[in-house]
């Protein structure tokens, strides 16, 4: 089963928070934006990187100067 998200980082990072992403397809821009600006994942979030999720890059590309990346997560909460 595929769900598309499409919103901020408080829908992607309650995803995250329950678990419930299991791959993500990223593009990214070489840009930096400041301030109080949008989040890319809110949520609960951790404190240590040891705390963390981590994911896999199973594909990985440039794209009219854009990096895009599909990872795949392992859900710790399973």
């Amino acid at each position: 089963t595929n769900v598309l998200l499409e919103g901020g980082g408080a829908l992607i990072g309650a995803f995250f928070d329950r678990g419930l992403v299991d791959e993500s397809h990223v593009f990214t821009a070489p840009i930096v934006l400041g301030g109080d600006g949008p989040s890319g994942c809110d949520g609960a979030g951790h404190c240590y990187v040891r705390e963390a999720v981590r994911g896999t890059v199973i594909k990985h590309r440039f794209m009219d100067g854009d990096q895009y990346s599909v990872v795949r997560f392992t859900n710790p909460k399973s």
